[in-house]
């Protein structure tokens, strides 16, 4: 009695959990979620009230004692033990003899394309289990020494004899002697949180267009759809499909191989075939470093440093506390500053993040909706659409301050803009002009000339197409994209990528002759190194002076490597800590901390050896 309603109460909590994450988001409850909870746990009240929270933890609370009172009052029978038992091998047996009698008909799906269609299609107990089990690319049955040299001739990684095979795509005169002539350019990419163009929404009218520039952008620039993993939520997922030109399909269900695969092993990334080409590579996000567990995973994908929000001052805050956007167009020059040749510069976006206000928020209504095409939407789904429409016509004027100093900037560069997914609002695919809510959109931005062509492309595309636009392949996977990707047979197009998937990230390696040439990098927090150069203390006052280089407000001063509970930033020269004791033994440090209190760098130790000659501290 107390084993079927424990089972049943697990089930019954997994479901509810499924139950309130669909409130927030449209992606159902995954094992993935599990794996970052750790990630998001420090946002949870930007989504749920204090009161809310509290009533979420005593309904948890209370379904735990009625479990410990379920177990103390059933009964027992020792007799039953070698029954049950038995009973219970015989249906686990059953169980997983129709579900892979099941999965080899086709009664359940084999591939997961759509993770919101798979959990309706087959429920919610099947796609969880499947999420927790099933993790990683599965081996190919094709997978073979012999085949993934093939797929290697192909691509012209190993020379053949017979003439006239692996011949390069002919390219039109123009392009060659275009790229003939430019420098290698800057490449920046630029991943807009939950943007879009609500103009793509039919029966929807608006005071005026928020996204003015970017539809001007449309017009003179290469774009065209861009098709991602997710919508509402999964942002890690469109950032790994582009990074890395991976198909998030070939995937487990509802998978983050941000918080997998890639917290193990270095794969082969835009980053690191740049590096061949002599890029220096930085990313930029204006929220925590650690979450997706990014902190961890970057230098598992070969990039050079990682500014996050810890590394960054003068930020301004949206009303549901998110870092507004325009703070990004500093860090990228600052980026490109940094090095004296080219660089590449991969920058999240956070302003556009959800949970949107269903309530009027003052001062953030210039823009408002005159049409709704949803007659299902009430009055606070559209005050909330409203608060979407202006931080995104915000984000607008961010793109037009961005390009408006790269243009102003003698050396080359490329900008590549995109909606990491749609915004989490109850759309339907049949009020999209396109029919599609996996559907968001990028732009080709150049400060030179280069040609405007508009091809639709799915996200793990993107890179391999932009890198062919620049005149450059490297990388196995850049190559099969590029030769491949506009091949009538598709299914083999997927089962190569597949195998490629599996041999790079869990097999033998056979396309790099069995040992990955990919070693982490040595990646450093901030492309302004956080210096410790001083420390002062008056023992009068109790007080501790820091001085240094390139502090934040995210900035913690240690002794004797233990955190003391406040700092105080001063500047970004200066620290300061009251009520404190100091000792001439002692060491000090300066750490770089995130919301949820993990350490992303620190500084050398200073020792305190004179503290007879210590002075006041500065104001």
């Amino acid at each position: 009695m107390f084993v079927a309603t424990l089972i049943t109460s697990i089930w019954f909590l997994l479901g509810f959990v499924n139950y309130v994450i669909l409130f927030f988001r449209s992606t159902p409850f995954s094992f993935s979620d599990v794996m970052v909870l750790k990630s998001v746990k420090s946002i949870i009240t930007q989504y749920l009230k204090i009161w809310e929270l509290i009533a979420v933890i005593a309904f948890f609370v209370i379904i735990i004692l009625l479990l410990i009172h379920r177990f103390r009052t059933s009964p027992k029978w020792k007799r039953l033990l070698l029954k049950g038992s038995i009973a219970l091998v015989a249906f686990s047996g059953l169980a997983t003899y129709l579900t892979i009698l099941f999965s080899s008909n086709g009664v359940l799906l084999k591939n997961v394309y759509n993770i919101v269609d798979a959990y309706r299609q087959q429920g919610f107990v099947i796609m969880f289990s499947e999420s927790v089990f099933l993790r990683g690319v599965g081996k190919p049955d094709t997978y073979s020494a012999r085949n993934v040299r093939d797929i290697a001739k192909m691509l012209g990684l190993v020379q053949e004899k017979t003439r006239g095979k692996n011949k390069k795509k002919e390219e039109p005169a123009e392009e060659i002697e275009l790229k003939a002539s430019l420098a290698s350019p800057n490449v920046i990419y630029l991943q807009l949180e939950s943007f879009f163009d609500p103009n793509h929404l039919e029966g929807f009218t608006y005071s005026s267009n928020p996204v003015s520039y970017y539809t001007e952008l449309k017009n003179n620039y290469s774009s065209g759809y861009l098709t991602v993993p997710s919508f509402g939520a999964g942002t890690a997922n469109t950032e790994f499909e582009i990074l890395t030109g991976m198909n998030l399909d070939h995937f487990g269900p509802g998978e983050y191989p941000f918080s997998t695969i890639l917290l193990e092993t270095t794969c082969e990334s835009m980053a690191y075939n740049l590096r061949e080409k002599g890029y220096v590579s930085h990313l930029i996000h204006n929220n925590k470093g650690s979450f997706y567990r990014r902190n961890q995973v970057y230098p598992n994908l070969g990039f050079d440093t990682f500014t996050s929000i810890e590394y960054m001052r003068g930020i301004e805050i949206n009303p549901l506390g998110w870092a507004k956007d325009k703070i990004l167009t500093d860090q990228i020059l600052q980026c490109l500053d940094a090095t004296e040749g080219q660089d590449l510069v991969y920058t999240i976006s956070v302003q556009g993040h959800g949970k949107y206000p269903e309530e009027e928020v003052e001062g953030y209504k210039i823009y408002s909706v005159l049409e709704c095409g949803n007659e299902d939407w009430d009055d606070s789904q559209i005050l909330a659409f409203e608060y979407y429409l202006n931080q995104i016509a915000q984000m607008d004027a961010f793109l037009k301050e961005l390009t408006t100093a790269l243009s102003a900037r003698p050396e080359p560069t490329v900008l590549v803009l995109y909606g990491d997914h749609l915004p989490d609002f109850p759309f339907t695919a049949s009020e999209m002009d396109n029919d599609s809510l996996y559907q968001t959109e990028y732009v080709i931005w150049s400060n030179f000339l280069l040609a405007q062509k508009d091809v639709d492309l799915e996200a793990y595309q993107l890179s391999a197409y932009v890198m062919e636009r620049i005149g450059f392949d490297n990388g196995v996977l850049t190559k099969l994209h590029q030769q491949r990707e506009n091949e009538k047979n598709a299914l083999t197009y997927q089962d190569d990528l597949m195998m490629l998937e599996y041999d790079m990230l869990y097999g033998n390696q056979m396309i790099y002759n069995g040992k990955s040439p990919y070693a982490p990098s040595d990646m450093q927090f901030g492309t302004q190194e956080i210096v410790l150069s001083n420390a002062i203390y008056h023992p009068e006052t109790r007080t501790l002076a820091v001085k240094g280089d390139n502090f934040t407000e995210w900035s913690a001063v240690c002794i004797n490597e233990k955190q003391v509970p406040r700092t105080e930033f001063i500047g970004p020269q200066m620290l300061l800590v009251q009520d404190v004791d100091v000792k001439e033994e002692d060491t000090i440090q300066v750490i770089q901390v995130t919301s949820d209190r993990e350490v992303l760098s620190t500084t050398e130790e200073f020792y305190m050896l004179d503290l007879e000659e210590a002075a006041e501290p500065e104001e």
